[in-house]
């Protein structure tokens, strides 16, 4: 009977088990790509401090929409930035992780990969208009270099 009865619970588990497999392949695309976020914000970074020096060295005042575009940003990718560190931290920890924690963790990331979350997306919108103000910043530098070459 015990045979029975396991063979029909695995029957169960079976279709809630394909799903889950299968959920990354149907929601794909739904979430934000947290290591590319990361990537593409360090790399914003870089590029924008010689844009900025540039800026400042003007005078006009030009930087400052950045700089708030920047510092709504980092308010707004706090819970991201801190839920990175949390994971760098435990993994350099001396006390070692548990299969567990391990466990738990990469479902996170999982998760942020294939689900919007909240926090993660307002960071990845935050980041998209830090980009945007970079360019526009850009653009005017450039404009202005055009104008005092002539």
């Amino acid at each position: 009977m015990t045979t029975s009865n396991s063979r029909r619970t695995a029957r169960r588990r079976l279709p809630v088990m394909a799903l889950i497999l299968c959920l990354p392949i149907l929601t794909g695309g739904c979430g934000t790509n947290v290591p590319a976020l990361l990537e593409s914000e360090s790399r914003l970074q870089w590029q924008a401090e010689e844009t900025l020096a540039t800026a400042e060295l003007q005078g006009r005042g030009w930087e400052e929409p950045y700089t708030h575009a920047e510092a709504a940003k980092a308010e707004r990718c706090e819970p991201l930035y801190d839920g990175v560190m949390q994971r760098v931290d435990a993994a350099y920890s001396d006390d070692g992780l548990s299969f567990g924690d391990h466990f738990w963790a990469d479902l996170q990331l999982v998760g942020a990969l294939v689900l919007p979350i909240r926090s993660v997306e307002d960071c990845a919108a935050a980041h998209r208009e830090l980009e945007a103000e970079h360019g526009s910043l850009q653009a005017r530098l450039t404009e202005q270099a055009l104008r005092d070459s002539q």
